[in-house]
């Protein structure tokens, strides 16, 4: 092969990643609109969502312009207990292309119920109270005692729920060329009145698929060079 050949070859790959890009990129950003029973239906699809022992059962979503509210039900072990929650919580989606999984970041939670097999945090404290505790003064204040110890108790699912929604993915794109392609697509994630839409940029695909010629090109080059210059080993 001479080097008007090899010369060639290299001008073909550019021209073809070039144009490529400038395609893919006449539009620059693209947007893919999902309404909110679409979004309801693919978080269902993944549920339960588990993270250490938090298992969220049920989600249902509100969409709303720049939030998104969550109502929720899990359930999981605590304080050597098993126990239900049901929650509020408002924040928005997060996408890590690094997984390819899209993760709720929280900035705010009410937890509106905890059971703790069936009964409330107030009703085992005041039970608890009524069994072991022989003192009047403690007696007569057993309610008062246990609405705090539930106000504590509120205060740390808190705490655990967002935890648990900062780190659990709520939808992981499928591990397909398809799935691939639009991870790299993805620029950003808007939300809008009852609608969630996905931001493509396709010139970060074509960054990334220029780069990816130039390693090949240069492989190529190379081992060209190599196998026409035996002296180079």
């Amino acid at each position: 092969m001479t080097k008007r050949k090899i010369a060639w070859i290299f001008v073909m790959v550019f021209a073809v990643t070039a144009a490529l890009g400038i395609v893919l990129g006449l539009d620059g950003t693209h947007d893919i609109t999902l309404r909110e029973a679409q979004v309801q239906e693919k978080i269902n699809a993944n549920l339960p969502l588990i993270k250490n022992d938090l298992a969220v059962r049920r989600v249902d979503i509100d969409l709303q312009d720049g939030t998104v509210g969550i109502s929720l039900d899990a359930e999981g072990k605590k304080w050597g207990q098993e126990f239900t929650i049901s929650a509020h919580v408002e924040g928005r989606p997060v996408f890590d292309s690094m997984d390819g999984s899209f993760h709720f970041q929280p900035h705010a939670v009410k937890v509106t119920e905890i059971r703790v097999k069936g009964e409330t945090v107030s009703a085992k404290v005041e039970k608890f109270i009524d069994r072991y505790v022989d003192s009047a003064k403690i007696d007569k204040n057993k309610e008062v005692i246990g609405e705090e110890i539930e106000k504590w108790a509120h205060a740390s699912m808190e705490h655990t729920t967002i935890f648990a929604l900062e780190h659990l993915p709520i939808y992981t794109l499928p591990n397909t060329l398809k799935g691939n392609i639009f991870r790299m697509l993805l620029k950003s994630v808007e939300v809008h009145q009852e609608s969630l839409s996905l931001h493509l940029s396709f010139w970060q695909l074509t960054k990334m698929v220029m780069l990816h010629a130039v390693i090949f090109t240069l492989s190529v080059g190379v081992a060209i060079g190599l196998l026409l210059n035996p002296e180079w080993a």
